[in-house]
């Protein structure tokens, strides 16, 4: 029951998710002001950088897991006579349990690291790297290890450690990558 409300999105509009989009939409609003990617670069807030995409195939069994997590998730929404909706999913559990089990299998799909390491051994990846890597998960220690393991200098991102001079250090090379969970994403 509020007279006005105002909302900060990056991502108002959210792919593969119409009914969140339509709740953000009923909720505040149409969107009255837009500050892109390329307006903060731009503008000096952000700094120049490339965001490069590679497809990573899951293994046999993480494709098995996949699909019958997705089956009990379709047979659990169909049971539901459709009504677990944006807010049912809020408070069914269950539903909420299996969709993060399959969203983890993508996160900490096998074939990640290799393909990375592949990358920076064809030199498709150079100094001054930033790699986030999966949360709640162990892929920021494999990630670690198979950078010393091909003599790359890297330092952990934590947000705990004094981050301005390991920045510091990255930029003036002493670094040559940093990785970080995904989580520190936004304040990179």
């Amino acid at each position: 029951d509020f007279d006005f409300t105002l909302g900060l999105s990056a991502t108002p509009e959210r792919f593969f998710d119409e009914e969140g989009s339509k709740f953000v939409k009923k909720f505040l609003g149409d969107v009255v002001f837009r500050y892109t990617l390329r307006d903060a670069i731009s503008d000096g807030h952000l700094c120049q950088y490339e965001y490069h995409v590679h497809e990573v195939l899951l293994t046999a069994d993480e494709m098995d897991e996949y699909i019958s997590l997705s089956k009990k998730i379709s047979r659990l929404i169909a049971s539901s006579g459709g009504a677990i909706g944006l807010d049912g999913l809020k408070g069914n559990i269950k539903l909420a349990g299996l969709l993060n089990r399959r969203a983890k299998i993508l996160k900490v799909a096998e074939g990640k690291v290799p393909l990375l390491r592949s990358l920076f051994l064809e030199k498709k990846v150079t100094d001054h790297a930033v790699i986030f890597c999966a949360p709640d998960t162990d892929e920021l220690d494999k990630v670690s290890a198979m950078l010393r393991d091909i003599q790359v200098v890297s330092h952990r991102f934590t947000g705990i450690d004094k981050d301005s001079k390991i920045l510091d250090d990255f930029d003036r090379g002493v670094y040559q990558v940093l990785t970080a969970m995904n989580i520190f994403n936004e304040g990179v």
